[in-house]
């Protein structure tokens, strides 16, 4: 911030965080980083969620906690979104989580909801790819959730736009940084030391010199037949290219490919095209 202020450079800044410690006093330091928007993983009801993110110390479940914290949450300026992780083991649990959201009034303006596929991007047996949705799997279940949610008045997107590329990670300029300053394309790739670009100490002598950010930045859709036939390429750009790298037997194709005649229908009902 200070260097930004030094040169007249717009500074604003996001948090991802699990919400476990936001109190009034990291509240107060957000607003001193000049965070304006929160991102809070909440992975199902109380039960399952305490399974997959519990205290490291004494295995406590944090589910009760977060929800708390969120709750503080609505009387500051801050957006937030409330990120789940979906296989095929916690959906069955969603609905409950939801209407605990409702019953804690998290479903105002404020706070928005992002709903995304357990991926797994490593190289472990297709055993472990057992829980995952596939891509159209995926769709169609997350299809009926949002539509759902919806029309319960959860502030969740539901309705495509065009995009230039499909992450951050396919644009100059843009880099994840980890604990000991290594520089990685896509935060995927956070701990492969093979696959960074570099340290933040010498950043200057490897800017656009390097062969992994490279090759990133190469990755394109329009090489890709299969993408280059598809009528939602402008919605989607390609998917997560790590991703559809890693991953021959399934590519990660946009939701939209497999709903779009619903995405559409329920855009009318909801802005009363039919009736009019």
């Amino acid at each position: 911030m200070k260097i930004a202020n030094e040169y007249d450079v717009m500074y604003k800044a996001s948090i991802v965080t699990n919400g476990y410690l936001i109190d009034n006093e990291v509240v107060e330091l957000f607003r001193k980083w000049k965070i304006s928007h929160i991102q809070i993983t909440v992975d199902g009801n109380p039960g399952y969620h305490n399974k997959r993110r519990l205290l490291k110390e004494n295995s406590e479940g944090t589910f009760e906690k977060i929800i708390e914290n969120l709750c503080k949450l609505k009387a500051t300026e801050f957006k937030v979104t409330i990120r789940t992780n979906i296989d095929k083991e916690n959906i069955v649990h969603l609905d409950e989580m939801f209407s605990i959201f409702e019953e804690n009034r998290l479903n105002d303006e404020k706070f928005s909801f992002s709903l995304a596929r357990v991926i797994i991007h490593d190289d472990r047996t297709d055993k472990n790819n057992e829980n995952c949705f596939t891509p159209k799997e995926f769709a169609v279940e997350i299809f009926r959730l949002k539509e759902k949610l919806i029309k319960t008045g959860f502030n969740v997107s539901y309705f495509p736009e065009k995009i230039a590329t499909f992450c951050s990670g396919n644009t100059l300029n843009s880099y994840v940084i980890d604990p000991d300053g290594d520089l990685y394309k896509c935060w995927e790739m956070i701990g492969i030391k093979d696959a960074s670009i570099g340290n933040l100490r010498k950043f200057k002598n490897i800017l656009g010199n390097n062969y992994n950010e490279i090759d990133f930045l190469l990755i394109t859709p329009f090489d890709n037949k299969e993408c280059l036939s598809c009528k939602i390429l402008p919605l989607c750009m390609g998917g997560c290219q790590r991703y559809n790298m890693k991953n021959e037997k399934y590519k990660d194709c946009n939701s939209f490919k497999y709903t779009i005649d619903e995405v559409i229908r329920l855009e009318c009902e909801l802005k009363n095209v039919f009736e009019a």
